[in-house]
């Protein structure tokens, strides 16, 4: 169907006017998915496009020429996410003022109907919960016929009201302003609802739902349309952990404070991190087992066994990423003499033995200044039969600086 026939800008300035109006730079922790309803191909956005205050203005759009379904919708730099798409298009697909090219706004879904359901255009979003675990949020982009005077879009739980633009003067003044919002949430009435190009869903609370179906109405009969979505969100970062290296004395037991310890590993949204799994048993046959903050691993069952041993954990954020490592266990072993020295391995690595009662519990703590600063529990073994204990260290730090303590 097309549009009432008025003058408009040359599309050179055009082009230009979108360019001032909506550049901005998108935050470095925030992810987003464009798509763009197009009725012909002559309508793809290739560049960049956005809402400047909500930091959107981005290249990488999805179109999408009268086609209602796509899976793995693709982020910004073309990385392909897991939500998916589906929707309606009934009646069809329409194409706006001329002053709206450059934009998601020129052509898309369209909706005639006052009073049947079936005849509005709908679009569906679903796994949005894999990509955004702390939940998004959703820009849809609408417009209209110069006589679309009244139309809301819905996901069901909000609603907001909307009028077109009635002429050429006010398309042009909307683009350069970064567009207008419409955060009505009440129908004031034919021809009363605010001048809009987009509406916000899940601002300032996220929407938290793994599914979410958008439907656009009008209570005019006057053309409307959904012309493109974004979902903006941040993606859940994993966390890092470490692998380590420890020394234990044969047939003996260490425990490991993984989360909180000196190989404690980290998150870059600061996320609480649990050990969510161990490999058990080792590579050499000793018991391991984790209590989410600990590892432990026990030699019991491989009394003889000394040498070199590894086995694998896995630290898992609240948002579900999660990183494996690798711990390297020196079995050491458990005869002669008792006697308190440090081993230098090369490289700045050390192995330190010390001593403690035969059977008994002890903690070895760290820090970096020797009268200073709070000590970081390393590992707690069980002295050996000889009283024996064993610890390696492998980073070539400045200064360490160790102590032990009996754990009742």
């Amino acid at each position: 169907m097309s549009p009432t026939s008025i003058s408009i800008p040359h599309p050179r300035r055009l082009a230009a006017l979108i360019g001032l109006g909506l550049a901005a730079a998108l935050p470095a922790s925030a992810a987003v998915i464009s798509v763009n309803f197009i009725q012909a191909a002559g309508q793809a956005l290739t560049g960049s496009f956005g809402v400047t205050n909500q930091s959107t203005v981005v290249g990488g759009w999805l179109n999408l020429n009268q086609v209602n379904a796509a899976s793995a919708l693709p982020f910004s730099d073309g990385t392909p996410s897991a939500v998916n798409l589906t929707g309606t298009s009934t009646p069809g697909w329409s194409v706006g003022n001329a002053a709206y090219i450059g934009t998601a706004m020129q052509s898309g879904k369209s909706c005639f109907s006052t009073t049947l359901p079936a005849s509005r255009p709908t679009f569906t979003l679903t796994n949005l919960n894999a990509v955004f675990p702390k939940g998004c949020k959703v820009i849809v982009y609408v417009s209209g016929f110069l006589t679309a005077t009244n139309t809301f879009i819905t996901d069901g739980a909000t609603t907001y009201y909307y009028r077109a633009a009635t002429n050429a003067t006010e398309i042009t003044n909307a683009i350069n302003a970064g567009l207008f919002r419409t955060t009505q949430t009440t129908d004031l009435g034919n021809a009363n609802n605010p001048l809009a190009q987009y509406a916000v869903f899940g601002d300032p609370v996220p929407l938290t739902n793994n599914l979410v179906t958008f439907t656009l109405g009008t209570t005019v009969g006057a053309g409307s349309w959904i012309g493109g979505f974004q979902i903006v969100g941040d993606t859940n970062k994993p966390p890092v952990a470490k692998h380590f290296t420890a020394g234990v004395s044969q047939g003996g037991s260490a425990t490991f404070p993984v989360v909180g310890g000196k190989y404690a590993p980290s998150d870059p949204e600061g996320d609480p991190l649990t050990v969510t799994a161990v490999q058990n048993p080792s590579a050499n046959g000793a018991a391991v087992s984790t209590d989410g903050t600990n590892v432990f691993v026990n030699y019991a069952p491989v009394p003889g066994f000394t040498g070199t041993d590894t086995f694998t954990y896995t630290v898992t954020d609240s948002a579900g990423g999660a990183d494996t490592r690798i711990v390297t266990v020196l079995v050491t072993a458990g005869t002669g003499f008792n006697q308190l020295f440090v081993e230098s391995l090369g490289g700045g690595a050390a192995r330190l033995t010390y001593l403690g009662i035969p059977g008994m519990a002890y903690a070895l703590d760290w820090r970096t200044n020797l009268t200073m600063g709070a000590w970081v529990p390393v590992v707690t073994n069980a002295a050996a039969a000889n009283g024996r204990l064993v610890f390696t260290n492998v980073t070539a730090e400045p200064a360490n600086f160790y102590r032990t303590r009996h754990v009742p």
